[in-house]
């Protein structure tokens, strides 16, 4: 048995009640004409039904009991008695707030089945937590229900994906004893008795939880959402071009409305139905956004991604390139490169000379073949940090070293080939000078365009744009803390996953999140009323309140019988 109130409360109500009736029942207030046959008993009787008067003995212990009685059965039902869910047993209540829950009336009415089951709760062991972007607890154990109420207010879905089944996972590891999920939603949860089973004995625990699940408003027939939305290299090959693909699903529909910054584009070149493609749109860092017209479920209706800025890489190549005119020829066939003088007054990007000198804190980044000074590594890379290994796992795809002949290369170079990331002022790549030597093996490969494009872009800052950002999916590149409305959200070194769709700014970097239909919910087809019962525990308040009632009644008929003081 558990209650709302604490155990110290319970005992001190019904110490006051019993105390309180006791000092009623020794106050004698109610007049009662009693006939006297002789004036001998006269004297008797006045001094019996004096008013207002303690008498020296208490002479109704049947009638007290019966008042304690009423009293302790009414003060218990005021302190919401439960009976079934004791032991060790726990019940973690998840609200859905993701995006798929903003169809319709689902949400309210999820929330107000919440709100209405609240007083089943055992409240010490019971944690009532909302899934949206973000995991928030709505009741800690041990808190009053009633502070549910105010919580729920102004409680909306979120444009999130849905996040039920990680918050489940996660406190697998965390719940003690008999364990019982209840979702308020339609939240995916893959959870089956056998996986449940294999998670708890990996921890030792006892037995896999009961899942529960209350579902609400029928299936999202008619909805139409954005499922895809990406950007990729112009096939044109241009530049500063980009394609952009969008997929929608939900049946066949009008095109989805695009504009960059606010500006509409064209039809789109490719594709029929829900698959299409826009071709060669500018890369100049703007908002591109899709929408369509709103449905039921609208926060599936648009979705943005932000552009990257594609600028030309200005390259400055020193005289002492002159001589090589496959470096030269390969610059000028790049469409992301522009070839332009250099000097100390002059604008460019990268230099690409055949200096000794190593690079100084305020130097512009420069791919060099210096052939002076003792190099331990074929390619030296200088960076302004200290994660080297990370560094080395982006150069095996930017320099294309996997294309590198290394054997032929090594034969050339009478030495192994390897390559080496150091701490520096400012970025730089030193190379090997005998790669542009006269055998030319490593100049005339398919390796060498690759190697020297990749660099002068790594040296630029110009690495791979992002293709795609999705709430609740990894973000590449993204290692900053970024702020999202007012919120500042940090990954700490790992892969920063934005909790819900939106524009996130850091310092020098911005990207737009978008929701994706196939990131939302999807409907249990479930309508009306929940599929369960909730929590196990039974619900004794009403019982007690009842017999509370009738034992009221016993006492108001032995009140009108005379029967009771």
């Amino acid at each position: 048995m558990s209650f709302a109130l604490a155990p110290l409360g319970i005992l001190l109500g019904l110490a006051g009640i019993a105390g309180a009736l006791y000092l009623l029942q020794r106050l004698r207030v109610r007049h009662r004409e009693v006939p006297v046959v002789t004036t001998l008993f006269w004297k008797q009787a006045v001094e019996e039904t004096r008013a207002r008067v303690f008498v020296r003995r208490f002479r109704h212990w049947p009638a007290y009991v019966l008042f304690c009685a009423i009293g302790a059965l009414l003060w218990l039902g005021f302190a919401q008695p439960r009976a079934g869910g004791g032991g060790e047993g726990r019940t973690v209540v998840l609200l859905d707030g993701s995006a798929g829950m903003a169809w319709q009336s689902r949400f309210k009415e999820a929330r107000q089945a919440l709100l209405d089951d609240s007083s089943s709760f055992d409240p010490d062991r019971t944690h009532v937590l909302f899934c949206g972007g973000t995991v928030r607890t709505l009741l800690a154990p041990g808190e009053n229900p009633l502070l549910l109420a105010k919580r729920l207010e102004g409680l909306a879905p979120e444009a999130a994906p849905a996040s039920v089944e990680r918050v489940v996972r996660a406190m697998l590891d965390e719940v003690a004893g008999e364990t019982t999920f209840i979702v308020y939603g339609d939240a995916p949860l893959e959870l089956h008795a056998l996986d449940l089973q294999r998670t708890r004995v990996a921890v030792e625990l006892p037995a896999p939880p009961a899942v529960e699940r209350r579902s609400f408003a029928p299936a999202r027939a008619g909805n139409r959402g954005i499922a895809a939305l990406g950007i990729a290299e112009a096939a044109s090959g241009r530049w500063d071009r980009v394609d952009v693909y969008v997929e929608v699903r939900g049946g066949e529909g009008p095109v989805p409305r695009m504009t960059v910054d606010g500006l509409d584009l064209p039809e789109p070149a490719e594709g029929e139905g829900t698959r299409l493609v826009w071709t060669d749109i500018a890369a100049a860092g703007g908002l591109l956004q899709a929408r369509l017209p709103e449905d039921g479920l609208a926060l599936d209706d648009a979705a943005g991604v932000r552009l990257p800025n594609r600028m030309p890489i200005r390259v400055a190549v020193s005289p002492t390139f002159a001589p090589f005119e496959r470096v030269q020829e390969i610059l000028r066939l790049d469409p992301g490169i522009e070839v332009v003088e250099g000097g100390p007054d002059l604008a460019y990007d990268v230099e690409l000379n055949m200096a000794d000198a190593a690079p100084r804190s305020g130097d512009r980044p420069m791919l060099s073949f210096p052939s002076r000074g003792t190099r331990e590594h074929t390619i030296e890379v200088v960076e302004p940090t200290e994660d080297a290994r990370a560094t080395l796992g982006k150069l095996q795809a930017t320099l294309a070293l996997a294309e590198i002949d290394g054997a032929a290369l090594a034969e050339m170079l009478g030495r192994p080939v390897s390559v080496g990331v150091q701490d520096g002022p400012a970025r730089a790549i030193r190379a090997a000078p005998e790669l542009l030597g006269p055998d030319r093996t490593f100049v005339e490969s398919r390796a060498f365009p690759l190697f020297l494009a990749g660099a002068i872009r790594h040296l630029a800052g110009r690495e791979t744009f992002r293709r795609f950002a999705a709430a609740g999916e990894p973000v590449a590149d993204a290692d900053a803390a970024y702020r999202h409305a007012d919120t500042t959200l940090d990954a700490v070194g790992t892969d920063f996953v934005p909790p819900v769709a939106g524009d996130y700014v850091a310092d020098g970097d911005m990207f737009t999140a978008s929701l994706l239909t196939g990131a939302l919910t999807a409907s249990a087809g479930a309508t009306g009323a929940a599929e369960s019962e909730a929590g196990g525990a039974f619900d004794v308040a009403l019982l007690v309140m009842l017999l509370a009632f009738a034992l009221l009644l016993v006492e108001w008929t032995l009140f009108r019988a005379g029967r009771v003081p």
